[in-house]
């Protein structure tokens, strides 16, 4: 089995907490994010839509994924785990944390995975690395541009 990757990203957003959070936690705003082809609440959650147990998908040109929402504390952390993927992925865990600081908002956007493939998994888990921190980036860099005053 080959080993999980951990990819993290920081970026601080000048915008309240409340506001970051939401536009995080809300799949349909992931629609405004270059790249992205769909993004849908599958199954809503509780105790709000897009809190625990809700399912999300997200479909970009290069890869497809369906998240369960495990973890959903407004407006520090929501916490998720991706139980379909194309391509094939192992996904242990992955969390995005908000914080106050006098700037706005430092998030932290947390994910370990591997590709679940018969052939080659490593390799292809390593080339994914990169790919995966800077969707991270890019999603970050989108509610920045939304939510920024």
């Amino acid at each position: 089995m080959t080993a999980a990757r951990t990819v993290e990203v920081e970026r601080v957003i000048a915008a309240p907490i409340a506001e970051v959070f939401a536009f995080l936690t809300d799949s349909a705003n992931y629609r405004s994010v270059p790249g992205v082809l769909r993004a849908r609440l599958v199954t809503p959650g509780t105790p709000v839509p897009q809190g625990v147990g809700a399912v999300r998908q997200v479909v970009t040109a290069a890869l497809a994924l369906t998240e369960l929402v495990t973890g959903y504390e407004p407006p520090y952390r929501m916490e998720y785990r991706i139980v379909r993927a194309v391509p094939p992925l192992r996904h242990e865990a992955g969390s995005i944390t908000c914080a106050e600081v006098p700037e706005g908002t430092r998030v932290r956007w947390r994910s370990e995975f591997a590709v679940a493939t018969p052939i080659a998994a490593g390799v292809l888990t390593r080339v994914w690395t990169p790919i995966v921190r800077s969707g991270f980036e890019l999603v970050l860099r989108t509610a920045e541009r939304t939510l920024e005053r």
